[in-house]
């Protein structure tokens, strides 16, 4: 009976470790001991936490990059007179441009 005081949150600690090393950073534990375990399993929580937020963060970045990238690139493709015009608007040149391609999104 005692030597299960002592291994419950010890295992809780570990399944909550393993969980946010395979990358859900969303469970916590629930140990409200005073003493070192306790301690741990705070430090785990803040963890936790944390990747979460950092999580966040990578992906606003990888958005907000693509997003950055995509609109210069519709303005270019979309909004510029071809350079024949500008350069002798009596030539009269075909400008094919490849179809555009997706830009890949990393999550």
């Amino acid at each position: 009976m005692i030597s299960r005081t002592f291994t419950k949150p010890i295992l809780e600690i570990k399944q909550v470790a393993e969980k946010i090393a395979a990358g859900d950073f969303s469970d916590r534990t629930t140990s409200s001991n005073k003493d070192e375990i306790g301690k741990l399993a705070e430090t785990i929580n803040y963890l936790g936490q944390q990747l979460s937020k950092f999580e966040q963060l990578r992906k606003d970045l990888i958005a907000n990059v693509s997003h950055e990238l995509r609109t210069p690139l519709s303005l270019i493709r979309g909004g510029l007179p071809p350079l024949s015009e500008i350069l002798n608007p009596s030539i009269s040149v075909m400008v094919i441009f490849p179809p555009p391609r997706e830009i890949p999104t990393v999550l």
